[in-house]
Formats: C-alpha cells, structure tokens, sequence
C-alpha cells in the first residue's frame, strides 16, 4: 500500500514538473554559427550546431545567442523574450547585428 501511494505521490509531482516546463527550440540562418543555445535563470543552455532544442521554466525571461565561427569564436547576442509556452525562437543575423523572432 506504500508502494502504491508513493508511485501516485511521484507521478503527481512529474505531471505537475511538466507543466511548468516548456519546449525551446532556436536557430539561426548564420552559416559560421558554431554553437548555438539561449540562457534562463543564470544558467547557459544550448549546444553545437545552427539548431538547439530544449527545455526550461514556464514564464521566464530568455536570451538567445550564438557563437561565431568556432566553439571558442565571438558571442554574438540577439535579444531577450518571455516565454509562456512553446516556443520555436529564430536569430536573424545581418553584419555585425541579430535579432531573435518568436514563433509559437
């Protein structure tokens, strides 16, 4: 019977972390992107690549970016946005400037 509580105890608790979590993907139409990631709550998030999905807290404030031409290349900054849900976030660079466009 233990057993049986505690199971519904932490899929109760599971259910409830996913709500508060949401999907985040962001790329870039960059070609010398070499990583690529956004950061929320203090903590960098992202990978190598053009292309980056994962996932963060609901109705946090993000921001997105790259690195240029290799792992250890310039950050290159393309804005904040608050996201509530999922979202697919895309860092348009041209020369030296980007921005970051939100679609849901």
């Amino acid at each position: 019977m233990k057993k049986l509580i505690l199971g519904f105890c932490l899929l109760g608790s599971s259910s409830l972390f996913a709500a508060n979590t949401i999907n985040v993907t962001v790329t870039t139409n960059d070609q010398n992107a070499a990583g690529i990631g956004y950061a929320v709550n203090g903590k960098k998030i992202g990978g190598s690549g053009k292309t980056y999905t994962g996932k963060g807290p609901v109705n946090s404030v993000y921001s997105f970016g790259y690195r240029k031409n290799s792992p250890n290349g310039k950050d290159v900054s393309c804005g904040s946005h608050r996201l509530k849900k999922d979202s697919y976030v895309f860092l348009i660079a041209k020369g030296n400037k980007c921005r970051s466009i939100v679609k849901r």
